[in-house]
């Protein structure tokens, strides 16, 4: 193990003397050091006034930030409740799992953190909701919850299932699987949220490796179609792997930026590489052909000519043809 001890502003006089302040700073005097204040509120400052108010009324409200207790608003806070304000450092994973264990114990637990950095605790948020929690809240026992599925991951591939299969299934054909995509997307914008969640999910039952398995799927269909024959795992199997990890790549990535682009144009980009690749290579050996043909007169050609330069010998009509 190494533990590497960083100095916060190190190069830099004014940040080296006042971290914190320079931790996420924007514009400043460089010379100086001096800091161009914001005149007004931010939105860490409105939290942290309604969680001094809060606190008032509710003794059993606490406040948890992982190494973010100024960033987040909750400096007074700290301190006009010390006992009841907890930093757990950078820790974001361990800051959920202390803030439900709060919560079992009857506390109001608020954990203050930048989006960002919850990525770090999306497993804490599933691995920590029990079957015993699901069935409570939704006035089932546990024997009619595992009559239906196995486990929670089940149940989160169940919900992958039964809401997308309507998608999938209505275009599980060659020609028109990729409408089925589109469709996909936008279902996925209109149920924003649960859908960021599960595509920042990954591992057993996630939603990217349905995706994987679904494109996997089709494309197998489409050697076998279109080839006439049994897929060959071990001709195809790397090219199939390629395409469905490119394809849910696309699908993620535009979901990562803010599912802004529409999706019958961004799914016609990816059906256009498909389309004229893929599908190509198997419906059309021929052109694979005629391929190598052109290739090869072209590199013989300039293969000639660079002779010719070089006056080893003279190209003549008769030469060429």
């Amino acid at each position: 193990m190494i533990h590497v001890h960083t100095q916060k502003g190190k190069g830099y006089k004014p940040a080296e003397d006042n971290p914190k302040a320079f931790h996420c700073v924007s514009s400043f005097e460089i010379k100086t050091g001096k800091i161009h204040s914001y005149m007004g509120e931010n939105y860490s400052d409105v939290f942290g006034k309604e969680m001094l108010r809060l606190a008032e009324e509710k003794d059993e409200l606490i406040a948890i930030t992982a190494a973010m207790r100024d960033g987040t608003g909750l400096v007074e806070f700290s301190k006009k409740y010390p006992k009841r304000f907890f930093d757990v450092g950078i820790a974001e994973e361990h800051a959920v799992t202390f803030a439900a264990g709060m919560a079992k114990g009857g506390l109001i637990p608020v954990f203050a953190v930048y989006s960002s950095f919850l990525q770090r605790a999306y497993d804490q948020i599933i691995h920590h909701i029990s079957v015993k929690d699901i069935v409570k809240d939704c006035g089932l026992t546990r024997q009619a919850f595992y009559y239906h599925f196995k486990d929670k991951y089940d149940l989160i591939n169940w919900i992958y299932y039964t809401e997308t299969a309507r998608f999938m299934s209505s275009y599980n054909n060659v020609e028109h699987w990729l409408d089925g995509m589109v469709d996909l997307c936008n279902y996925m914008r209109q149920n924003r949220t649960f859908y960021m969640n599960a595509l920042n999910t990954t591992g057993q039952n996630s939603f990217q490796e349905y995706l994987h398995n679904y494109i996997q799927n089709i494309s197998i269909s489409a050697i076998e179609n279109i080839q006439n024959t049994e897929y060959d795992e071990n001709k195809w199997g790397f090219t199939i792997k390629f395409i469905s990890t490119a394809f849910v790549g696309m699908i993620v990535r535009w979901a990562y930026n803010g599912m802004k682009e529409d999706p019958a144009e961004y799914v016609a980009k990816m059906r256009s590489i498909f389309d004229g690749s893929v599908l190509g290579e198997l419906e059309n050996p021929k052109m694979r052909c005629l391929q190598g043909i052109r290739v090869f007169i072209f590199e013989t050609i300039k293969a000639l000519f660079t002779l010719a330069v070089k006056n080893i010998w003279e190209i003549r009509p008769e030469n060429l043809q």
